[in-house]
């Protein structure tokens, strides 16, 4: 316990010494040691991942500010709070970049007529590691592969177990405002009921750049597995503060009686 304590310190500690510097790296030129090489590409703040990767040498921070969930279940409901979840990447290639998805800090409550529980702790890290195919420089469209495993921490708020999958991510300018994203995956999880499981997630995304700043997203999600299938509707907004600082915000809403839920979330994603 003294140990996981411990690397739950550091991690946070780390994540905030690299929001502070990064954020600085972006709003201040004279502090960016290496040239734009290419459009920022993030990850968030829709389910759809990019296929497009760092550039090779620089830093990239994609953050949550603060997430918001709650989920309605027949004998009451819960929630939870998720501040400064973060990935971390770093441009290893021209094709390739790690990164690194901390969440530092997690608050969960449920509600039920036996009363109020709540709950604070480390949630998860995970690394993974994206390649891009094609698309990264040049062309219409982008085809990436994203392998990813989540460590098993001991805390509260995780459920302890190795986890991991591959994303394949693809992309497709359709014409210079209009773009088209797709996704699908294959993940090895875990959930208390069924234990070890596979699940075959798949995701679309429209993308719509209203202006040279402020951009627009519609998705659809869904997982197929042993459990009841999960279908979600997303939606949300981007503003391009400069070529390396976007804000964002959204918001997702379960579909059918399986995935009684809402979130909305906002952050941001800074590069230097």
């Amino acid at each position: 316990m003294k140990l996981i304590f411990v690397f739950k310190q550091k991690i946070l500690a780390l994540s905030l010494v690299f929001l502070a510097t990064l954020v600085i790296g972006a709003v201040d030129p004279s502090f960016t040691l290496l040239a734009q090489d290419r459009p920022l590409s993030a990850d968030r703040p829709d389910s759809t991942e990019s296929p497009n990767t760092v550039p090779r040498g620089r830093f990239q921070l994609e953050t949550s500010f603060a997430a918001y969930t709650r989920e309605d279940h027949p004998d009451g409901h819960g929630e939870s709070w998720v501040f400064a979840e973060t990935n971390f990447k770093f441009g290893l290639t021209d094709h390739t970049d790690l990164q690194l998805v901390v969440a530092p800090y997690v608050h969960e409550r449920e509600v039920t007529a036996a009363g109020v529980s709540d709950t604070d702790d480390f949630g998860d890290v995970t690394l993974r590691l994206k390649w891009n195919l094609w698309g990264n420089d040049e062309g219409d469209t982008a085809f990436g592969l994203l392998p990813y495993v989540k460590f098993p921490l001991q805390t509260s708020v995780t459920n302890g177990r190795w986890e991991g999958g591959l994303i394949v991510p693809f992309a497709w300018d359709l014409t210079d405002r209009l773009s088209l994203g797709a996704q699908v995956e294959v993940a090895n999880a875990y959930d208390e009921e069924v234990g070890s499981y596979w699940a075959f997630g798949h995701t679309v995304v429209l993308g719509a750049a209203l202006t040279d700043r402020w951009g627009l997203y519609l998705e659809y999600a869904g997982t197929q597995s042993e459990l009841p299938y999960e279908s979600f509707a997303s939606a949300g907004m981007t503003y391009l503060v400069n070529d390396d600082l976007q804000l964002d915000i959204g918001g997702l809403l379960g579909l059918n009686e399986d995935t009684n839920s809402f979130s909305i979330f906002t952050g941001l994603t800074v590069r230097y």
